[in-house]
């Protein structure tokens, strides 16, 4: 019943029940998430079950919705059909608060959960996902079985070291905490599914999305232009290379990718740096400076560091 082999940077190998895909990712990626067993027996997740299923998954003879579908994030249907719709018994994630909405993103992009697990979904005690619509408050006092953060999950910068910990990088950014307005989650991504990388609602080297809030001139004007005055540096890059993500969203974390980056081992005397192709972006939205360079595989180390080597540790 269910998945029986796990992959890792090792190769593919058993797991243990509490790192199986049941307990561990399936919460995220079912509709109508149900797990049944325990670490001992073992687990056994399903989904809920429908017509358009992709595949019959627990093995009871009904093909369930792999993915995440509507319910979702509407949440359960069913009483909806019944009062025949209008605005009954279902949630409108466009109508949330910014903290509702953040939180919304979070029941899944977050490492707080665990069923018996550390990194499992965010479920309570008898394997339920948070509802959608709670709030972040609610979900943390509920539904979290662990910090947002522990040791190794971030850098002394503030960015993420591995993945799903967006949302916890974006509710402690001066994004989404400043005088003006909270942003959320939706306000970069379409969460119906778009054209761009990451359903992003403009392509990755557009600026609309960012000058839709961040319309002073100084944001508005050529990004060459930007960054020299920023950093007080001349820059010789082609302005189509230029994106207000390259510099403000730095790919820190890595995941399964894990892909080697730069390595700085020069000279031959100092400590030798191995720096990972980052793939998942910070959420911070903080510049890395050259200043992390020697503590997190940040953008600057891979975009910046090929030209600047001087200013990193090992020149």
């Amino acid at each position: 019943v269910g998945s029986a082999d796990w992959v890792s940077g090792a190769g593919l190998s058993t797991p243990t029940s509490q790192r199986s895909f049941d307990a561990s990712c399936a919460g995220c990626h079912f509709t109508g998430f149900s797990l049944e067993g325990d670490a001992t027996s073992g687990f056994r997740a399903s989904g809920i079950p429908s017509f358009e299923g992709a595949f019959d998954y627990d093995l009871d003879g009904r093909n369930e919705e792999i993915d995440v579908g509507c319910e979702g994030c509407h949440g359960p249907g069913s009483e909806h059909v019944e009062a025949a719709g209008n605005g009954v018994a279902i949630v409108s994630p466009g109508l949330l608060t910014p903290d509702r909405s953040v939180a919304l993103c979070a029941r899944c992009h977050s490492r707080a959960g665990g069923s018996d697990t550390a990194d499992g979904p965010l479920t309570d005690a008898s394997h339920r996902l948070a509802p959608a619509g709670i709030r972040r408050s609610e979900l943390i006092a509920s539904y979290h079985r662990r910090p947002e953060a522990v040791d190794g999950d971030l850098y002394p910068s503030g960015d993420p070291a591995r993945d799903r910990l967006a949302a916890l990088a974006h509710v402690r950014s001066p994004m989404h905490r400043n005088a003006r307005t909270l942003t959320r989650c939706t306000d970069c991504h379409d969460v119906h599914g778009s054209a761009e990388a990451h359903d992003l609602r403009a392509p990755i080297g557009s600026t609309a999305v960012c000058t839709s809030c961040h319309a002073e001139a100084r944001y508005t004007t050529d990004l060459g232009t930007h960054l020299m005055m920023a950093t007080r540096d001349s820059h010789a890059v082609a302005r189509d290379e230029m994106t207000c993500v390259g510099c403000h969203l730095p790919t820190a974390g890595h995941a399964g990718a894990e892909r080697l980056g730069l390595r700085d081992a020069v000279p031959a005397t100092s400590t030798a740096v191995q720096y990972w192709q980052g793939d998942v972006a910070s959420h911070r939205y903080r510049v890395a400076g050259f200043d992390t360079a020697a503590s997190q595989p940040a953008t600057v180390t891979q975009a910046c560091g090929l030209c600047h080597a001087a200013r990193l540790p090992n020149p």
